[in-house]
C-alpha cells in the first residue's frame, strides 16, 4: 500500500497515537489522584490524632452555643 502526498494519516498509525494518548492520560490522572488520596490521608490523620491541628483549632476558638450564651448573660435580670 503506497503513501499519497495528500493523505494525513491512516486508520493504523491514528489507532497507535490515540493508544499512547489515552496511556499517558490514564497514568496522569492515577499520579494527581493518588497525590490527591495522599494529601486527603494526611489530613485526617492530623485531625484525628490527640495533637493535632484540627483538635487545637476547635478548642482555640468557642463554638456558637458558647458565644451565643455569653451574650444574653447581660439580658437576664439578676433581681
Amino acid at each position: 500500500m503506497s503513501s499519497s502526498a495528500t493523505e494525513v494519516c491512516d486508520g493504523e498509525s491514528l489507532a497507535i497515537i490515540l493508544g499512547l494518548y489515552w496511556v499517558v492520560y490514564m497514568v496522569i490522572n492515577a499520579v494527581v489522584f493518588a497525590g490527591a488520596m495522599y494529601a486527603l490521608q494526611q489530613c485526617l490523620e492530623k485531625k484525628n490524632t490527640p495533637g493535632g491541628a484540627g483538635k487545637a483549632r476547635a478548642r482555640s476558638r468557642p463554638s456558637y452555643n458558647d458565644s451565643r450564651a455569653s451574650s444574653q448573660i447581660g439580658l437576664i435580670p439578676k433581681g
